[in-house]
């Protein structure tokens, strides 16, 4: 594994300061992911990631912004109270209603687990997120070999989109207004309703992120508490549940190390932990 100042589009592995920053095309707003996507983590969150040679992957409940999985629930319930009075000459409707109601606040036994990534390795907000008062990194991921070695372990990469406020709304809402339908249409509740809403909520995000350019890898189906990789990590604030993704170590083509007081022993000592484990 290299040292540089500057990022190289062509070197396999490099490591590179917070000033190699490159175009990578396309964005994630179309569908197909660029050519390297960008995992930031903190000083324990690198060690973790190069020694295990997995991505963690945090239970959606536990995201350093809460918000992401609060304020969706909060408008879903909105939605359905809506959907109660609209609906209250139709005593299947409300049946059903009443049934995804309970589902969403059961909802956070539900282990969605999520690893998110930017197209760009270079963001300011990403370093003062990831890194005050430590340093922070960005691991450089080749998304094709990563995607190829992931494809076995039920986990699919999704582009976030990004929403003002009443088309976060109204998103929620269409979601809601779609199963009630296809449940009618069934004559029951169909299964996974909890599921599959977490899952939708995981890529959707405020326009105010929109510079993230953010994807995310989600877990296709709920993880079960006592799967192997189903494990538990200290955080800032809590311990948080995650699942830990097996890689191939070729996935990653660099680690870009943020501002720091001392560039050079950073760049050092990250060259030294891949090598230990070789990477």
């Amino acid at each position: 594994m290299s040292v540089d100042h500057k990022a190289k589009q062509d070197s396999k592995q490099t490591i590179t300061t917070h000033e190699g920053k490159e175009q990578n095309e396309p964005n994630a707003h179309d569908q197909t992911p660029p050519k390297i996507l960008y995992h930031y983590t903190d000083q324990a969150g690198l060690i973790g990631i190069l020694s295990s040679k997995t991505l963690w992957a945090t239970k959606i409940q536990y995201l350093n912004d809460a918000s992401e999985h609060t304020e969706p629930l909060s408008i879903a319930q909105s939605v359905l109270d809506r959907m109660t009075v609209q609906n209250a000459k139709k005593p299947k409707a409300v049946q059903i209603i009443d049934f995804m109601k309970q589902d969403l606040r059961s909802s956070t036994h539900v282990n969605i687990c999520i690893s998110s990534f930017c197209t760009d390795g270079d963001l300011l907000s990403q370093w003062r997120g990831y890194g005050l008062p430590r340093v922070a990194y960005s691991i450089g991921f080749d998304t094709r070999t990563l995607l190829t070695d992931i494809s076995t372990k039920e986990f699919e990469l999704k582009p976030c989109r990004y929403y003002d406020n009443a088309g976060y709304e109204d998103e929620i809402a269409q979601e809601i207004g779609t199963y009630l339908k296809q449940a009618l249409k069934a004559g029951a509740i169909r299964d996974r309703f909890p599921d599959g809403f977490i899952k939708k909520a995981a890529t959707m995000k405020r326009d105010c992120f929109r510079e993230e350019s953010e994807w995310r890898l989600v877990s296709s189906t709920a993880r079960e508490f006592d799967e192997p990789n189903f494990n538990y990590r200290s955080t800032r604030s809590l311990i948080s549940p995650y699942y830990a993704i097996p890689f191939n170590p070729v996935c990653i083509r660099k680690v870009i190390v943020g501002p720091c007081q001392y560039p050079k022993l950073a760049q050092d000592a990250v060259q030294g932990l891949g090598f230990k484990h070789k990477i």
